[in-house]
């Protein structure tokens, strides 16, 4: 019977994770249209009254709404991950560092825009062909578009990414942490044990030769020529020593 509780878990979770899936991808054919419409179509269809213009508020209100409606889709998909429940967010934000940072810019970029167009829409006798007239508006739309490809490419991949087993497999992220602290700590012992040989020479290079360690190349050339001139003492002083023995001897015969 756990097995069977726990296929239907799975199978659960699986059903729910499609759902998300489709939801993602309904936000995004949202964005996707209201992106190529909301400067190109005429909602209000010349009338100038301040209702038809309130449209123009709305319509830029609901993509606002859409993209936010996005991010939390993907924070929900997160949320359902090992490293989430764990609390281990900032691994999890690794994981999706670029979507994330994206999302923000979007929206705010999109709210830039919108604001702009708006602004520019409400002034009186203003239409909406006008807008390509303005100096700004032509690269600012180019680039916001280039940014929404990205925005949707990458909404996508990480939703991709999310439905591998990976992220709900706790045996598998106890393995990769203990794999990555082991690799750690053979790192910080092999550095600790250089570091110990390092010292060792340096002391060892560094003791007085009276105790068996060595000294600096320039002292152990200077006590070379030290023995030098004592051997060199001591030879003079046997052939002088050999000599007043054969004074001696020469004397007495």
């Amino acid at each position: 019977m756990p097995g069977v509780s726990m296929d239907k878990q799975e199978r659960g979770s699986h059903r729910w994770f499609l759902v998300k899936i489709c939801f993602m991808l309904l936000l995004c054919l949202g964005d996707l249209g209201l992106n190529s419409s909301v400067e190109f179509d005429d909602f209000t269809k010349g009338d100038t009254s301040t209702n038809a213009k309130n449209i123009l508020v709305l319509v830029f209100g609901l993509q606002l709404v859409l993209q936010i409606s996005t991010f939390l889709t993907l924070f929900l998909m997160m949320g359902d991950t090992y490293l989430f429940r764990v609390g281990l967010l900032g691994v999890l934000a690794k994981q999706f560092t670029g979507v994330l940072l994206l999302h923000p810019f979007y929206i705010g970029y999109t709210m830039a825009l919108g604001g702009y167009r708006v602004a520019e829409l409400h002034k009186e006798g203003f239409e909406m062909n006008q807008l390509w007239e303005l100096p700004y508006f032509v690269p600012l739309s180019v680039c916001h578009k280039i940014v929404a490809a990205i925005y949707y490419v990458a909404n996508l991949r990480s939703t991709i990414k999310l439905g591998s087993p990976l992220y709900y497999n706790k045996d598998a992220w106890v393995e990769i942490f203990y794999d990555a602290n082991r690799d750690t700590s053979r790192v910080e012992q092999s550095r600790a044990v250089s570091s110990m040989v390092i010292q060792q020479k340096h002391l060892i290079f560094r003791r007085p030769a009276e105790k068996g360690g060595l000294r600096d190349p320039q002292q152990r050339r200077n006590n070379k020529n030290k023995n030098k001139n004592k051997n060199k003492n001591k030879n003079k002083n046997k052939n002088k020593n050999k000599n007043k023995n054969k004074n001696k001897n020469k004397n007495k015969n």
